[in-house]
């Protein structure tokens, strides 16, 4: 029954974080055609713009996936795509944060206030009560761990999965491609935490997995488009593959730096892990920022 109840819950949070992505995107769809080309013309812009555009939307992939539509459509070259995908890295990582605040056991008041709104008809009430699904099923989720976590082969499972390093990173991929959504994964290694199955170093490697696992997303229905549209997607690829071997090879320092902000913050260990993924996605996109116009370059070539 538990189980049920665990399966129930993951297909309710994939199903309306996926919704709220599709509303939030359909409201705002068309005033990003409008200041594409404004929004785009320098790294600077184009970071910012992938960054709020993935805010509104709370979807890196929904965002990368209208980016690639965009090349096809003819109102963006992959030259001005790149800081589009750094923005959006950075701000896909808010939504583990906003999972980290606890606010689930307001979830019930919040989709409420969603359904008052869509009876009167309000554009906002949709996407209020799939924000309010969200966390409900997240309570759900959280009570369904609760009720298996001492079950022997859950145990085993997990002490089998975050005990090698490696095994944990491909885990962490595997899942993402399932789930089609790192921020989901995150959220379930949030979870693993709070019911004291997974602690902040092991949660680390599933955070490098899900954010390689999270862009072959951006592989659906490239094939065929056109050739800026394969720039970007191996691009995004590159991106996260690069700053997972840059940061398992530099997994001390970067263990230091998550304890110094962690003891610094002193917040609980679902922010903790919110944290570890935003400290991941920064630092890369810091890295990489200096060498964009020889990246551009390079794939200039192509």
């Amino acid at each position: 029954m538990t189980l049920t109840i665990l399966l129930g819950a993951l297909i309710v949070f994939v199903y309306s974080i996926n919704s709220l992505s599709e509303t939030l995107a359909t409201l705002s769809l068309n005033k990003l055609k409008e200041k594409i080309t404004f929004a785009t013309k320098t790294t600077r812009k184009s970071l910012l713009f992938g960054f709020i555009s993935t805010l509104i939307i709370q979807s890196s992939s929904a965002v990368i996936i209208l980016t690639i539509s965009l090349i096809n459509a003819g109102l963006l070259n992959f030259n001005n795509s790149i800081g589009i995908l750094l923005g959006s890295n950075i701000a896909t990582t808010i939504t583990s944060f906003i999972v980290g605040l606890n606010i689930e056991s307001i979830s019930s008041l919040i989709m409420l206030i969603g359904i008052i709104l869509l009876i009167f008809k309000n554009k906002y009430g949709k996407p209020l009560f799939y924000i309010g699904l969200i966390f409900y099923s997240f309570l759900l989720i959280s009570f369904s761990v609760n009720q298996i976590k001492d079950n022997q082969l859950f145990l085993f499972c997990i002490s089998t999965f975050s005990s090698s390093f490696i095994m944990s990173l491909i885990t962490g991929t595997l899942i993402t491609v399932v789930l089609q959504s790192s921020s989901v994964f995150v959220a379930i290694l949030q979870i693993l935490a709070i019911s004291g199955l997974l602690t902040i170093e092991q949660a680390i490697p599933f955070i490098f997995g899900a954010n390689i696992g999270t862009t072959l997303d951006s592989f659906y229905g490239v094939f065929g488009d056109k050739k800026d549209a394969k720039k970007l997607a191996s691009f995004n690829l590159m991106f996260n593959v690069l700053a997972v071997i840059i940061f398992s090879i530099l997994i001390n320092p970067f263990k230091y730096i998550i304890r110094l902000i962690i003891n610094s913050l002193n917040q609980n260990i679902s922010i903790n892990i919110a944290i570890i993924n935003i400290v991941f996605n920064t630092l890369s996109v810091l890295i990489v920022l200096p060498f964009v116009n020889k990246i551009k370059k390079i794939y200039d070539k192509w």
